[in-house]
């Protein structure tokens, strides 16, 4: 299923980086005693997610894009709530921010670019196989939104939440439309936004070098 705002196939590697994090998570929560951040971060969203996720892709795989849609939209709405909670609980040490926090920025991030995606998937024409052919007026104009949308989320993530992982996840999404994408408006917009969304990743650690200032700890990377 290829659309006008598909990322090259490379893109979706990143799967296998975040179901590492993500078992990461669930080893180190079957070993440490149920916490606040557990108990009153977490709880069962994670279980909804996952399954809500597993049940988009069959659905996706078998062309049934409507309730595909409808399902990660909710397992957007599902792994929102433990995102925006755990932005309540300081970071204790390296361990609680590399299998706790960055799972879920990562998640987080993933679900709303496959939720973006699976939208243009449902509402717009299928991208054909001749690469020569004009990208329609009215999906061009929905590609750059979307493209924007993504930009603007990467800006939230770092402005808003100091979350490195979730914007670098854009950051990848962006680049991989950049390649995939022939059409040449797209394609350099997409790369620009990369390059501009990349730029945004660094923006903290460039801060602490200026400030000097190594006790702000980011929700994202080390």
């Amino acid at each position: 299923m290829s659309t006008y705002i598909s990322p090259a196939f490379f893109t979706f590697f990143i799967w296998a980086i975040i179901h590492l994090f993500l078992a990461g998570f669930v080893v180190y929560q079957s070993f440490i005693a149920l916490d606040e951040v557990l108990g009153k971060g977490i709880k069962w969203h994670f279980v909804i997610v996952s399954l809500l996720n597993a049940l988009w892709l069959v659905l996706l795989q078998e062309d049934l894009i409507l309730i595909s849609w409808l399902l990660i939209i909710v397992a957007t709405w599902q792994i929102t709530i433990p995102y925006l909670a755990l932005k309540n609980f300081s970071i204790q040490d390296k361990y609680e921010n590399l299998f706790i926090h960055i799972p879920f920025s990562l998640y987080h991030a993933w679900i709303f670019v496959i939720a973006l995606l699976t939208t243009f998937a449902l509402f717009t024409p299928y991208k054909p196989n001749d690469s020569d052919r004009d990208t329609p007026p009215v999906v061009l104009i929905f590609v750059i939104l979307g493209l924007i949308l993504m930009e603007v989320a990467a800006i939230v993530y770092i402005e808003k939440f100091n979350d490195v992982a979730g914007a670098s996840i854009i950051a990848w999404t962006l680049f991989g439309i950049a390649v995939e994408q022939t059409d040449l408006v797209i394609h350099w917009i997409a790369l620009i936004l990369t390059v501009a969304c990349t730029l945004h990743v660094f923006k903290p650690y460039f801060m602490r070098l200026i400030r000097k200032d190594h006790s702000n700890k980011y929700f994202g990377f080390f």
